[in-house]
C-alpha cells in the first residue's frame, strides 16, 4: 500500500456502476473520474466531497426537466434533496468521494515527488 492509501487497481474502480472506472494509463485520471473538462493546467485539483459527487449528477438531470431554472434555485433544491437522503441512500457518494479523495492524494503525491522536489 502506498502512503495515499491506494493498494490495488481495486481502489480505482467503482463497484456501484453510477460512475466511470479510471484506467491507471490515462493522463488525466480525475477528471476521467469526474468527466470533467481537463482545463491544462499544471496542478491537482481538490476532490469532490459526496454532495458535489452527487450534485454533480442531480443538476444535469434537474437543469434537463426544468430548463428555464435559475442555477441559484437548482442549488437550493439540491441541498434540500440532499439533506433529505438516508445514509443508506448517501453511501455509494461518500464512497466515490472517498476513492476519488485516494486518487487525488495519489496524483499529488506523484505531482510533488515530479515536479516539485
Amino acid at each position: 500500500m502506498s502512503d495515499s492509501g491506494l493498494s490495488s487497481d481495486e481502489e480505482w474502480t467503482d463497484r456501484s456502476g453510477l460512475f466511470p472506472d479510471v484506467s491507471r494509463d490515462s493522463s488525466t485520471p480525475y477528471t476521467d473520474a469526474t468527466q470533467g473538462r481537463h482545463g491544462g493546467g499544471d496542478r491537482v485539483k481538490r476532490p469532490m466531497n459526496a454532495f458535489m459527487v452527487w450534485s454533480q449528477l442531480q443538476r444535469r438531470l434537474l437543469a434537463d426537466t426544468s430548463p428555464g431554472l435559475h442555477n441559484a434555485e437548482i442549488s437550493k433544491r439540491l441541498g434540500k434533496a440532499w439533506n433529505s437522503l438516508s445514509a443508506d441512500e448517501r453511501r455509494p457518494f461518500i464512497a466515490e468521494a472517498e476513492r476519488l479523495r485516494k486518487l487525488a492524494a495519489y496524483l499529488l503525491s506523484y505531482y510533488l515527488s515530479r515536479f516539485l522536489l
